[in-house]
């Protein structure tokens, strides 16, 4: 009778320990699968970061601003002005 219920409690926990077994190895499977999907998405901003990087460098130029200053009707002053404050000569 001991016996008997020895080897239902062993039984029980080997169909236990495998189907957790079957969990876990499932849930590895998954998780490297959607780990793989993160490192992909990581590549991928990346490589559009780069690009918007690049493309902000570019709009921002110098010779661009000039350009689009251009369109717009708006031309090089002929007479320029210098309007910081000097300091005032102290005298001893």
């Amino acid at each position: 009778m001991i016996r008997k219920n020895i080897l239902k409690i062993i039984a029980l926990l080997v169909i236990g320990l495998a189907g957790f077994q079957l969990f876990v190895s499932h849930r590895l499977g998954t998780s490297g699968q959607r780990l793989r999907e993160v490192e992909q998405r990581v590549i991928e901003l990346g490589k559009e970061n780069r690009l918007l990087r690049a493309n902000l460098a570019h709009q921002a130029s110098l010779a661009q601003i000039e350009e689009k200053a251009r369109k717009l009707g708006l031309e090089e002053a002929d007479l320029v002005f210098d309007l910081t404050l000097k300091p005032a000569l102290v005298q001893n």
